[in-house]
């Protein structure tokens, strides 16, 4: 591997925290006009094409992601082969398509050096009309790397069949694409000091302003923008991996004059991470700690309440699905809450004319709950409905229904015995339903799973 690469490796990871102040006591700091470029730059260690010395890239064992468009038209898939050795050296090729029925887009193919931080392309989001595809090179992790790395930002244009180049390598280990996909947020280290920056993706104007400086030891990461890309939030990690390791949470906002940064949690020990938002005001984010346990936030004043403490938000737009007689699942777009049901099917006289059942009456044969993870469920382990794999993801929190209506319609010939015959469709309905947690408590007023798969059993 070039030398020049492990050595900007090595001075990225001695990057340094900043100077103390009083916990939950906000700091601010306002920005300058423009930025700097940095001078140093991350590019990929990629060899030249095929010769007779490399294999055909259809000659290697691959393994391959795939990314579908969010209008269904498009999958984007990241392929990427096991290293061998060539010359002397480990490489490994890899590659991002686009298929579209028989058609097919080349983004990228190259072969790439393998070794300590080795990068490697992968997707970062399609846009939200389906038409275009963002791409980076990522960083692999090796030792104490606390936030997935990446450089270079690329638009592909499935129209145009071109690559846009929207922020070069280089330029950052960490970004975020705003709400809108008109601009850029990425932090950058300049001597000690961790700047943020936003660039504008049309014309490439930056703005940035110094969040930190006087720094020994950090890493920065987990950008989130705002739903209405007027600010974001990001994570500091200071002295990562050692006895002081501590996170700090920094707000900036985008404004007309330029950036303004503000230090909503200061060198924290429970290590805060910012996730995602909890609210369409913008009034509150999800944080997680270090023992994985979520967090809510308040944006403006940084105060935080524990995950046990946290409403649901009922906002469930996930496609329902389910199993058994009878178990059905819903969740919200991020899969960090679901709600779930549960009739025994047995238990009733259940046909295809709805049956209007009182979950109070019956505690033993109608279960309905709300399960509460800290972040996306399959990062948390083994998805846990229908399902027989361990280890299973466990929620932080479950609301448990005590009292509402449950309305059961399935097939007149539905069979009475749990997993007894082929799978059959059946529709149930919520109707203020009380879920409870202590002495918190929250409503559902409607909510319909709708002619649901069930009546099949996993294993």
């Amino acid at each position: 591997m070039d030398q020049r690469f492990i050595t900007f490796l090595l001075i990225s990871l001695l990057l340094l925290p900043a100077c103390t102040t009083t916990q939950n006591e906000s700091t601010v700091a306002t920005s300058s006009a423009t930025s700097t470029p940095l001078s140093n730059s991350m590019t990929p260690t990629i060899l030249p094409e095929a010769t007779n010395d490399l294999p055909a890239p259809t000659d290697l064992a691959m393994t391959t992601e795939q990314f579908p468009s969010p209008n269904g038209r498009y999958v984007a898939m990241v392929s990427q082969s096991k290293p061998i050795v060539i010359d002397n050296s480990e490489q490994f090729y890899a590659a991002i398509t686009i298929e579209e029925g028989e058609r097919q887009w080349e983004v990228l193919s190259n072969w790439y050096g393998y070794g300590l931080g080795y990068i490697f392309p992968d997707v970062v989001q399609w846009s939200t009309n389906g038409r275009y595809l963002y791409y980076t090179h990522r960083e692999a992790s090796d030792g104490c790397s606390i936030f997935p790395k990446a450089t270079g930002l690329y638009r592909f244009d499935t129209e145009t069949a071109t690559t846009a180049d929207l922020l070069p390598s280089g330029f950052t280990r960490n970004l975020a694409l705003s709400p809108d996909e008109s601009q850029i947020a990425y932090t950058q280290f300049e001597g000690q000091s961790i700047m943020a920056v936003v660039r504008n993706i049309e014309n490439s104007d930056e703005r940035s302003v110094v969040v930190v400086d006087n720094l020994t030891s950090a890493q920065a990461g987990s950008l989130v923008w705002s739903p209405d890309g007027s600010y974001f939030l990001f994570t500091i990690a200071h002295e990562p991996c050692s006895p002081n390791w501590t996170h700090s949470i920094v707000r900036v906002d985008i404004t007309e004059v330029g950036l303004t940064a503000v230090t909503l949690i200061e060198k924290d020990n429970r290590q805060f991470t910012t996730l995602n938002w909890l609210d369409s005001q913008q009034t509150a984010v999800q944080l997680q700690d270090k023992e994985g346990r979520q967090w809510q936030m308040d944006t403006t004043s940084g105060e935080t309440i524990p995950g046990d403490k946290i409403a649901p938000t009922l906002d469930y737009t996930d496609t329902a699905a389910g199993c058994g007689d009878i178990f059905v699942y819903k969740s919200t777009v991020d899969q960090s809450e679901y709600i779930t049901v549960w009739v025994a099917a047995n238990a009733f006289d259940l046909s295809n004319s709805p049956a209007t059942l009182d979950i109070a009456a019956h505690p033993e044969s109608i279960v309905a709950q709300i399960d509460m993870y800290s972040g996306k469920i399959t990062d948390r382990g083994e998805f846990p409905y229908c399902n027989d794999v361990a280890p299973m993801a466990e929620p932080q929190s479950v609301w448990t229904a005590t009292s509402g209506t449950v309305i059961v319609t399935v097939p007149a010939d539905a069979p009475t015995e749990p997993c007894t015959s082929d799978p059959y469709q059946a529709t149930i309905s919520l109707e203020n339903v009380i879920f409870s947690l202590n002495e918190q408590t929250v409503t559902v007023p409607s909510l319909s799973f709708d002619d649901v798969p069930v009546g099949w059993c996993s294993g």
